[in-house]
Parts: structure tokens; C-alpha cells; sequence
């Protein structure tokens, strides 16, 4: 026999209304299409970064917003290594990964990837050792600043198709 106190967890059991997954996820987005979720406390973070070097170089010049807002952070993380001794072979290094940018700057997995990977060709950081998994845990990627920037270039411009077309019109 059911006592009160049972039939009142089954029925209480039954009448309770659960969040799906997306539902709760789309709780967090306003009607505007943008993020509830306000952004990140970024009150310890600092970078000092040099207006005549770096600003006006063609290399930073060439990256795109989402690789310029990760290199402030980046640099930032530089900046701190270099005060808390954080040094390989006397360079200040830091770990950095995908999953801490898509939470700090709310761009998506591949948008941070490529980001990354354009920061890299251009010479804006080195990887000092790869992420990967150690025992059976996640491993962040090691990485240092590098100056490398300094003497990159635009790649030269094919223009032989203009030409052609332009010869073309006449």
C-alpha cells in the first residue's frame, strides 16, 4: 500500500517540468540573437603593447579583429608570464588554449583556430611544445611571443589577371 507522502513524490515526480538542453541554452540568448551571459571579468588582465612597433607594422596590419583580440590577450599572458618568472631558456612562456578563447571572446571553435593559425604564420608567437593528451588528460599548448613579425611581409600580388582583363576591355 502507497502511503500519502509516495503518492505525493509520484505525482510530484511527474508534474515537475524539466529544461531540455536546448532550451536551457536558448534561455541564455536575448531576443536580439546576442549572449545573456555578459562578458568576461577581464579586470586582471593587462598588455602593454607598443603604438610605433606594433600597431603600424604591415604584419598586424594584415590580421583579421578576431587574430587582433588574441593577440591582446596573448600578449597579455606574455606580460604575465614574464612577471611571475614563467621562463623556458629565458623567454617568458604561457599556456593557451582553444576552449579559454571561445569562453573569453565567444567566437567559435574553427574562427579561434584560424586565428591561431594566422598568428603563427605571421610570427606573432612560437610553440614552445604542442597540446595533447599526457596520461590520459588534456594538455594545454605552450607557446612564447616572438618578434619574428617584425620582418614579415605581404606576399607579393598576382596582378596578372587584372592585366588581362583590362586588356581585354580595350
Amino acid at each position: 500500500m502507497l502511503s500519502a507522502r509516495h503518492i505525493g513524490k509520484l505525482v510530484g515526480a511527474y508534474t515537475m517540468t524539466t529544461i531540455s538542453r536546448t532550451e536551457a541554452k536558448h534561455k541564455s540568448i536575448l531576443p536580439n540573437g546576442r549572449s545573456a551571459k555578459g562578458f568576461p571579468d577581464a579586470k586582471k588582465w593587462f598588455a602593454q603593447i607598443t603604438i610605433l612597433d606594433l600597431l603600424v607594422s604591415p604584419a598586424w596590419r594584415g590580421l583579421s579583429k578576431t587574430a587582433t583580440d588574441m593577440a591582446i590577450i596573448i600578449k597579455a599572458k606574455h606580460s604575465k608570464a614574464a612577471a611571475f618568472n614563467n621562463k623556458i631558456n629565458g623567454k617568458p612562456v604561457f599556456s593557451f588554449t582553444v576552449s579559454e578563447t571561445v569562453r573569453v571572446l565567444g567566437i567559435s571553435r574553427p574562427t579561434c583556430t584560424r586565428a591561431l593559425n594566422e598568428l603563427k604564420g605571421k610570427g606573432f608567437i612560437d610553440v614552445i611544445d604542442s597540446s595533447g593528451i599526457l596520461n590520459g588528460k588534456g594538455r594545454p599548448a605552450i607557446y612564447t611571443w616572438s618578434s619574428s613579425w617584425r620582418n614579415w611581409e605581404s606576399p607579393p600580388q598576382d596582378n596578372t589577371n587584372i592585366i588581362k582583363a583590362r586588356s581585354m576591355r580595350k
